[in-house]
């Protein structure tokens, strides 16, 4: 699926079994050197240096296939700098984390009852509510247990399999979904004030990775973004925790792939 944007950097929609994802695609002339994908064989390079601007500028794709990670080398930016990855959406309900309102106790923190209905204290961000608004949260968990037959079951590397990452989302009552803003428990130290909020992917392309003690000793961290759905009492994770999407994406839009 294509569509024309006059002389805009090539944007590449990728749709996804798990996820709808839009990639700005450009590549580049000079840039001819792949460690996987030859262009020279397909003479990709020559027909480059021939038209300089048939480049996939003014081009947004679609890819339907199994999710895609943004922060993957050789899918974060064009040639000029642009964000690749523009918009991103799950449609399979792999990446629904359902939510449920909680309320402030007076103190700054956020008052969630586990299951045997004890009650765990979350520092909630510094956050700013005009005099005449409402606001409101919801909380929700990423559980590891969900993903105990991915090619990632550990998320933040650490030995186990059964952590939760608490997610808050926060709205002013007069507030729609792409004013919501979340924000994830990385670290598990159950609080939110030491944690970046997030929007809908599309909004600001926000993503995050999970709090891992020792980064230089373990594997690259997957990539999340989100989307938040207030009606529904959900957000939706968009991850790609098989690597073929990634992999489709990567041949049809990437541009510096293993810093080539």
């Amino acid at each position: 699926m294509s569509q024309n944007h006059g002389s805009q950097p090539c944007r590449l929609l990728i749709f996804t079994l798990a996820t709808l994802c839009i990639f700005a695609i450009q590549t580049n002339a000079g840039e001819s050197e792949w460690a996987e994908l030859s262009l020279s064989t397909c003479r990709v390079d020559d027909f480059l240096t021939a038209r300089p601007n048939s480049d996939g500028r003014g081009v947004v794709i679609a890819v339907l296939d199994t999710g895609v990670d943004p922060g993957i080398a050789g899918l974060t930016k064009t040639p000029d700098g642009a964000t690749k990855v523009i918009d991103v959406q799950d449609f399979t309900g792999q990446g629904d984390i359902d939510l449920h309102w909680v309320h402030p106790d007076g103190a700054g923190n956020a008052i969630n009852y586990e299951d045997d209905g004890a009650p765990i204290a979350y520092a909630l961000p510094s956050l700013k509510t005009p005099r005449e608004e409402t606001r409101r949260f919801w909380f929700g968990f990423i559980e590891e247990k969900r993903f105990i037959n991915s090619d990632v079951s550990d998320l933040n590397d650490n030995g186990t399999t059964d952590d939760k990452f608490a997610v808050l989302v926060t709205a002013l009552i007069s507030e729609g979904d792409d004013y919501a803003v979340a924000y994830v428990d990385t670290d598990i130290d159950r609080s939110f004030d030491d944690e970046k909020p997030i929007k809908n992917y599309k909004i600001n392309q926000d993503t995050f990775t999970l709090h891992r003690d020792k980064p230089e000793l373990q594997i690259e961290p997957v990539t999340f973004a989100l989307n938040i759905f207030l009606k529904q009492n959900k957000v939706v994770l968009v991850y790609d925790d098989g690597a073929h999407g990634t992999h489709v994406a990567g041949i049809a839009a990437g541009y510096r792939i293993n810093n080539k």
